[in-house]
């Protein structure tokens, strides 16, 4: 895309420097996207998935009454 970018007008005039701009942005941030974004929200939603469920055993398991001496 860079070529396109950078390259002069057709012979009808036409520049394709805005086309170029938006493909070379559009797969930047598709790139940014797979490979850091949907990462960590992947990473956040599991970690929060396991809080959830150890609260929840932590509130549904019976706490161990204490003993008393006699």
């Amino acid at each position: 895309m860079i070529p396109l970018t950078l390259s002069q007008s057709s012979e009808m005039g036409m520049s394709y420097k805005s086309f170029g701009l938006t493909l070379i942005g559009g797969m930047t941030s598709g790139t940014l996207l797979t490979l850091l974004v949907v990462p960590v929200f992947y990473t956040l939603f599991d970690d929060a998935q396991l809080a959830v469920r150890n609260t929840l055993a932590s509130v549904i398991r019976p706490q161990a009454k204490p003993t008393t001496a006699r």
